[in-house]
Protein backbone atom coordinates (compact mmCIF):
# COMPACT_ATOMS: atom_id res chain seq x y z
CA UNK A 1 0.00 0.00 0.00
CA UNK A 2 1.33 3.70 -0.39
CA UNK A 3 2.09 6.42 1.91
CA UNK A 4 -1.23 8.09 3.15
CA UNK A 5 -3.19 10.20 5.60
CA UNK A 6 -6.65 11.02 6.92
CA UNK A 7 -9.12 13.69 5.53
CA UNK A 8 -12.59 14.62 7.46
CA UNK A 9 -15.33 17.21 6.56
CA UNK A 10 -16.66 19.36 8.90
CA UNK A 11 -20.64 19.41 8.55
CA UNK A 12 -22.61 22.47 8.86
CA UNK A 13 -23.74 21.71 12.20
CA UNK A 14 -19.79 21.81 13.50
CA UNK A 15 -19.35 18.06 13.47
CA UNK A 16 -16.69 16.13 11.44
CA UNK A 17 -17.61 13.22 9.49
CA UNK A 18 -16.07 9.99 9.82
CA UNK A 19 -12.60 10.19 8.06
CA UNK A 20 -11.62 8.98 5.03
CA UNK A 21 -8.34 7.22 4.12
CA UNK A 22 -6.26 9.12 1.27
CA UNK A 23 -3.52 7.11 -0.26
CA UNK A 24 -1.21 9.31 -2.29
CA UNK A 25 1.72 8.07 -4.43
CA UNK A 26 3.53 10.35 -6.52
CA UNK A 27 0.24 11.63 -7.45
CA UNK A 28 -1.49 14.89 -6.48
CA UNK A 29 -4.98 14.95 -4.72
CA UNK A 30 -6.62 17.98 -5.89
CA UNK A 31 -9.10 20.11 -4.28
CA UNK A 32 -11.82 22.17 -5.56
CA UNK A 33 -15.17 22.25 -7.75
CA UNK A 34 -14.23 20.40 -11.06
CA UNK A 35 -15.51 17.29 -11.52
CA UNK A 36 -11.79 15.76 -12.09
CA UNK A 37 -11.29 16.60 -8.37
CA UNK A 38 -10.74 13.84 -5.63
CA UNK A 39 -11.72 16.19 -3.14
CA UNK A 40 -15.10 17.76 -4.83
CA UNK A 41 -16.59 20.73 -2.57
CA UNK A 42 -19.87 22.25 -4.44
CA UNK A 43 -19.92 25.69 -3.48
CA UNK A 44 -19.07 28.97 -5.96
CA UNK A 45 -16.76 30.18 -3.13
CA UNK A 46 -14.41 27.36 -4.12
CA UNK A 47 -11.99 27.57 -7.14
CA UNK A 48 -12.50 24.66 -9.96
CA UNK A 49 -8.88 24.05 -9.07
CA UNK A 50 -8.41 25.27 -5.16
CA UNK A 51 -5.66 23.31 -3.73
CA UNK A 52 -3.67 20.15 -4.07
CA UNK A 53 -2.25 17.91 -1.03
CA UNK A 54 1.19 15.84 -2.42
CA UNK A 55 3.77 14.01 -0.88
CA UNK A 56 7.74 15.61 -0.59
CA UNK A 57 9.90 12.86 -0.37
CA UNK A 58 12.76 15.27 -0.20
CA UNK A 59 12.43 15.52 3.26
CA UNK A 60 12.56 11.21 4.66
CA UNK A 61 12.63 9.15 1.68
CA UNK A 62 11.26 6.38 4.14
CA UNK A 63 8.35 8.33 5.41
CA UNK A 64 7.51 11.38 3.04
CA UNK A 65 5.73 14.69 4.12
CA UNK A 66 2.08 15.43 2.70
CA UNK A 67 2.07 19.57 2.21
CA UNK A 68 -0.72 21.62 0.69
CA UNK A 69 -0.24 24.00 -2.28
CA UNK A 70 -3.02 26.46 -2.92
CA UNK A 71 -3.55 27.06 -6.83
CA UNK A 72 -6.44 29.41 -6.59
CA UNK A 73 -5.63 33.22 -7.49
CA UNK A 74 -9.46 34.59 -6.39
CA UNK A 75 -10.25 31.98 -2.72
CA UNK A 76 -9.04 31.79 0.54
CA UNK A 77 -6.87 28.80 1.50
CA UNK A 78 -5.34 28.73 4.82
CA UNK A 79 -3.80 26.20 7.44
CA UNK A 80 -4.93 26.78 10.95
CA UNK A 81 -6.12 29.79 10.52
CA UNK A 82 -2.99 31.10 8.54
CA UNK A 83 -3.35 32.00 4.80
CA UNK A 84 -1.41 30.37 2.44
CA UNK A 85 -0.35 33.89 0.25
CA UNK A 86 -0.31 33.42 -3.77
CA UNK A 87 -0.90 30.67 -5.88
CA UNK A 88 1.81 27.71 -5.65
CA UNK A 89 2.75 28.67 -1.71
CA UNK A 90 3.08 25.38 -0.22
CA UNK A 91 2.93 24.45 3.46
CA UNK A 92 3.64 20.93 5.15
CA UNK A 93 0.59 19.42 6.85
CA UNK A 94 0.41 17.78 10.65
CA UNK A 95 -2.11 15.69 12.09
CA UNK A 96 -4.73 17.87 13.65
CA UNK A 97 -4.36 20.48 10.94
CA UNK A 98 -7.54 22.49 10.17
CA UNK A 99 -8.08 23.08 6.33
CA UNK A 100 -10.17 25.92 5.01
CA UNK A 101 -10.70 26.45 1.51
CA UNK A 102 -12.41 29.42 0.35
CA UNK A 103 -13.01 30.68 3.88
CA UNK A 104 -15.64 28.39 5.05
CA UNK A 105 -15.39 24.59 3.79
CA UNK A 106 -13.15 22.79 6.43
CA UNK A 107 -10.63 19.41 6.49
CA UNK A 108 -9.09 17.75 8.84
CA UNK A 109 -5.59 16.12 8.16
CA UNK A 110 -4.99 13.10 10.43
Amino acid sequence: PGDGFWLSMRRKDGEFCDPKPCLVDDRRWLIGRGDECDVRLRMVFVSKHHAEICLDHDTDPCQPTPYLRNLSRTADTSINGVELQGTDTKRYLRNGDLITIGGRSEIAKS
